[in-house]
């Protein structure tokens, strides 16, 4: 019986595909762990020694939820900072256009009424 060792050092990489393919890679091994449990279970070894192994392989699969529960977890923030980004970014254009809007219909008043006064002056 072999076990496997898995690697435990955490990527930061962002990006939605790779984390994505990476929790897919990291739920292949968990499968591979407990086909392994099972095996080891099955086993005709003496019970110290499959407590030995089974205590070893649960604190793997236990080691890999966690890592794909953070990654989950991280890929949900990612989401919602994206979406607040969004929303800023609409409603700082909605902001803008009513800002230019109200700075064409401030000059058309002013010409106007610069107009006026032009005509009170010359009447």
């Amino acid at each position: 019986m072999n076990i496997s060792s898995i690697s435990t050092s955490p990527n930061n990489n962002s990006s939605p595909v790779s984390n994505s393919s990476e929790i897919a890679q990291l739920e292949k091994q968990k499968s591979t762990l407990q086909t392994q449990l099972n095996q080891v279970n099955q086993s005709k070894d003496d019970e110290k020694t499959k407590q030995g192994k089974v205590t070893q392989i649960q604190a793997q699969i236990q080691l890999i939820d966690g890592q794909i529960n953070q990654m989950k977890a991280d890929k949900s923030d990612q989401k919602q900072t994206n979406v607040q980004q969004k929303s800023i970014g609409a409603d700082s254009n909605k902001i803008n256009a009513k800002n230019g809007s109200n700075s064409l219909s401030n000059s058309t008043n002013l010409t106007v009424g610069s107009t006026n006064n032009i005509i009170d002056v010359l009447a």
